[in-house]
Protein backbone atom coordinates (compact mmCIF):
# COMPACT_ATOMS: atom_id res chain seq x y z
CA UNK A 1 0.00 0.00 0.00
CA UNK A 2 1.52 3.27 -1.10
CA UNK A 3 0.92 6.95 -0.31
CA UNK A 4 -2.00 7.13 -2.79
CA UNK A 5 -4.04 4.76 -0.57
CA UNK A 6 -5.72 5.31 2.74
CA UNK A 7 -6.47 2.36 5.04
CA UNK A 8 -10.14 2.52 5.90
CA UNK A 9 -10.35 -0.71 7.89
CA UNK A 10 -7.96 -3.41 9.10
CA UNK A 11 -4.33 -3.48 8.06
CA UNK A 12 -3.29 -5.58 11.04
CA UNK A 13 -1.18 -8.73 10.84
CA UNK A 14 -2.19 -11.87 12.73
CA UNK A 15 -0.33 -15.04 13.64
CA UNK A 16 -0.41 -17.85 11.12
CA UNK A 17 -1.50 -20.22 13.90
CA UNK A 18 -4.81 -18.31 14.08
CA UNK A 19 -5.55 -19.12 10.41
CA UNK A 20 -6.95 -15.64 10.07
CA UNK A 21 -5.71 -12.41 8.55
CA UNK A 22 -7.84 -9.37 9.24
CA UNK A 23 -9.54 -8.07 6.12
CA UNK A 24 -8.14 -4.74 4.98
CA UNK A 25 -10.08 -2.12 3.06
CA UNK A 26 -8.20 0.71 1.37
CA UNK A 27 -9.41 3.71 -0.59
CA UNK A 28 -7.41 3.86 -3.81
CA UNK A 29 -7.32 5.49 -7.23
CA UNK A 30 -6.20 4.39 -10.70
CA UNK A 31 -2.60 5.44 -9.96
CA UNK A 32 -2.32 3.37 -6.75
CA UNK A 33 0.13 0.46 -6.85
CA UNK A 34 -2.55 -1.86 -5.49
CA UNK A 35 -4.62 -1.19 -8.62
CA UNK A 36 -1.78 -2.23 -10.95
CA UNK A 37 -1.65 -5.96 -10.19
CA UNK A 38 -3.88 -8.81 -9.10
CA UNK A 39 -4.70 -8.88 -5.41
CA UNK A 40 -4.38 -12.21 -3.60
CA UNK A 41 -5.48 -11.91 -0.03
CA UNK A 42 -8.08 -10.28 2.15
CA UNK A 43 -7.49 -6.80 0.73
CA UNK A 44 -10.25 -4.79 -0.90
CA UNK A 45 -9.35 -1.67 -2.85
CA UNK A 46 -12.30 0.76 -3.02
CA UNK A 47 -12.58 3.47 -5.66
CA UNK A 48 -15.41 5.95 -5.19
CA UNK A 49 -17.52 6.57 -8.31
CA UNK A 50 -20.78 8.51 -8.68
CA UNK A 51 -22.93 5.66 -10.06
CA UNK A 52 -22.92 2.35 -11.96
CA UNK A 53 -22.05 4.02 -15.27
CA UNK A 54 -19.17 5.80 -13.51
CA UNK A 55 -17.83 2.42 -12.34
CA UNK A 56 -18.09 0.99 -15.85
CA UNK A 57 -16.35 4.04 -17.31
CA UNK A 58 -13.58 3.83 -14.68
CA UNK A 59 -12.81 0.17 -15.45
CA UNK A 60 -13.03 0.58 -19.21
CA UNK A 61 -10.93 3.77 -19.25
CA UNK A 62 -8.15 2.61 -16.96
CA UNK A 63 -8.02 -1.12 -17.68
CA UNK A 64 -10.13 -2.62 -20.50
CA UNK A 65 -9.02 0.00 -23.04
CA UNK A 66 -5.42 -1.11 -22.36
CA UNK A 67 -6.25 -4.79 -22.81
CA UNK A 68 -6.15 -5.45 -19.06
CA UNK A 69 -9.18 -7.40 -17.92
CA UNK A 70 -9.98 -8.70 -14.43
CA UNK A 71 -9.54 -12.42 -13.83
CA UNK A 72 -12.74 -12.28 -11.78
CA UNK A 73 -15.45 -9.65 -11.45
CA UNK A 74 -17.71 -9.36 -8.41
CA UNK A 75 -21.02 -7.51 -8.71
CA UNK A 76 -23.16 -6.69 -5.70
CA UNK A 77 -26.62 -5.56 -6.74
CA UNK A 78 -30.20 -6.73 -6.37
CA UNK A 79 -31.05 -5.06 -9.69
CA UNK A 80 -31.01 -7.45 -12.67
CA UNK A 81 -30.71 -4.43 -14.97
CA UNK A 82 -27.54 -3.22 -13.21
CA UNK A 83 -26.11 -6.76 -13.18
CA UNK A 84 -26.68 -7.13 -16.94
CA UNK A 85 -25.41 -3.61 -17.66
CA UNK A 86 -22.13 -4.32 -15.87
CA UNK A 87 -21.68 -7.82 -17.34
CA UNK A 88 -22.24 -6.62 -20.91
CA UNK A 89 -20.00 -3.56 -20.49
CA UNK A 90 -16.92 -4.99 -18.75
CA UNK A 91 -14.99 -7.98 -20.12
CA UNK A 92 -13.72 -10.31 -17.40
CA UNK A 93 -12.85 -13.89 -16.58
CA UNK A 94 -15.27 -15.34 -14.06
CA UNK A 95 -18.11 -13.29 -12.66
CA UNK A 96 -19.88 -13.68 -9.33
CA UNK A 97 -23.01 -11.77 -8.44
CA UNK A 98 -23.71 -11.20 -4.73
CA UNK A 99 -20.99 -13.64 -3.66
CA UNK A 100 -17.20 -13.91 -3.73
CA UNK A 101 -16.44 -17.56 -3.00
CA UNK A 102 -18.85 -20.15 -4.36
CA UNK A 103 -18.04 -19.74 -8.07
CA UNK A 104 -14.47 -20.97 -7.53
CA UNK A 105 -15.72 -24.23 -5.98
CA UNK A 106 -18.37 -24.94 -8.63
CA UNK A 107 -17.34 -27.76 -10.99
CA UNK A 108 -19.83 -26.65 -13.62
CA UNK A 109 -18.37 -23.17 -14.21
CA UNK A 110 -15.30 -22.65 -16.39
CA UNK A 111 -12.37 -20.93 -14.73
CA UNK A 112 -9.98 -18.58 -16.46
CA UNK A 113 -9.54 -15.08 -17.66
CA UNK A 114 -9.20 -13.39 -20.99
CA UNK A 115 -6.10 -11.92 -22.57
CA UNK A 116 -2.99 -12.49 -20.43
CA UNK A 117 -5.12 -14.07 -17.69
CA UNK A 118 -6.71 -16.58 -20.06
CA UNK A 119 -3.96 -18.27 -22.07
CA UNK A 120 -4.95 -21.89 -22.58
CA UNK A 121 -5.00 -24.73 -25.13
CA UNK A 122 -6.05 -23.76 -28.63
CA UNK A 123 -6.32 -26.88 -30.86
CA UNK A 124 -9.58 -28.43 -32.12
CA UNK A 125 -12.61 -27.98 -29.87
CA UNK A 126 -10.34 -26.53 -27.17
CA UNK A 127 -9.41 -23.76 -29.58
CA UNK A 128 -13.05 -22.99 -30.29
CA UNK A 129 -13.77 -22.98 -26.57
CA UNK A 130 -10.67 -20.84 -25.93
CA UNK A 131 -11.57 -18.18 -28.47
CA UNK A 132 -15.26 -18.26 -27.50
CA UNK A 133 -14.56 -17.41 -23.82
CA UNK A 134 -17.33 -18.81 -21.69
CA UNK A 135 -17.77 -16.63 -18.62
CA UNK A 136 -18.60 -18.54 -15.45
CA UNK A 137 -21.18 -16.61 -13.44
CA UNK A 138 -22.68 -17.34 -10.05
CA UNK A 139 -25.66 -15.33 -8.80
CA UNK A 140 -26.22 -15.44 -5.04
CA UNK A 141 -29.62 -14.14 -4.00
CA UNK A 142 -29.29 -15.19 -0.38
CA UNK A 143 -29.30 -12.07 1.77
CA UNK A 144 -29.84 -14.16 4.88
CA UNK A 145 -28.28 -13.19 8.17
CA UNK A 146 -29.57 -16.27 10.00
CA UNK A 147 -26.86 -17.85 12.15
CA UNK A 148 -27.68 -21.41 11.09
CA UNK A 149 -28.03 -20.74 7.36
CA UNK A 150 -25.37 -23.10 5.85
CA UNK A 151 -24.03 -20.49 3.46
CA UNK A 152 -23.61 -17.95 6.26
CA UNK A 153 -22.22 -20.54 8.68
CA UNK A 154 -19.63 -21.84 6.23
CA UNK A 155 -18.56 -18.51 4.73
CA UNK A 156 -17.73 -16.47 7.83
CA UNK A 157 -15.14 -16.99 10.63
CA UNK A 158 -14.22 -18.54 12.95
CA UNK A 159 -12.81 -21.37 10.80
CA UNK A 160 -12.57 -24.45 12.98
CA UNK A 161 -11.88 -28.06 11.99
CA UNK A 162 -15.54 -28.75 11.26
CA UNK A 163 -15.81 -25.86 8.79
CA UNK A 164 -12.52 -26.78 7.10
CA UNK A 165 -13.76 -30.36 6.70
CA UNK A 166 -17.10 -29.16 5.27
CA UNK A 167 -15.35 -26.83 2.84
CA UNK A 168 -12.97 -29.60 1.75
CA UNK A 169 -15.96 -31.86 1.06
CA UNK A 170 -17.69 -29.35 -1.26
CA UNK A 171 -14.66 -27.68 -2.83
CA UNK A 172 -12.90 -28.76 -5.97
CA UNK A 173 -9.58 -27.53 -4.50
CA UNK A 174 -7.89 -29.23 -1.50
CA UNK A 175 -7.16 -27.00 1.44
CA UNK A 176 -3.51 -26.21 2.05
CA UNK A 177 -4.09 -25.14 5.65
CA UNK A 178 -3.37 -28.56 7.17
CA UNK A 179 0.36 -27.86 7.43
CA UNK A 180 -0.03 -24.37 8.85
Amino acid sequence: IDSTCQIIYGGKTHKVDDRFVAPTVVEANADSNIMKSEIFGPVLAVVTVPNVQGAIDFVNTHYSSKGEHPLAMYIFSKSKEEQNQIMTSIPSGMCAINDVLKQSANYHLPFGGIGASGMNTYYGKFGFDFYSHYRGTLVENNFSTQKFDPTVWLTFPPYDGMKLFAYRCISKFPLILDNI
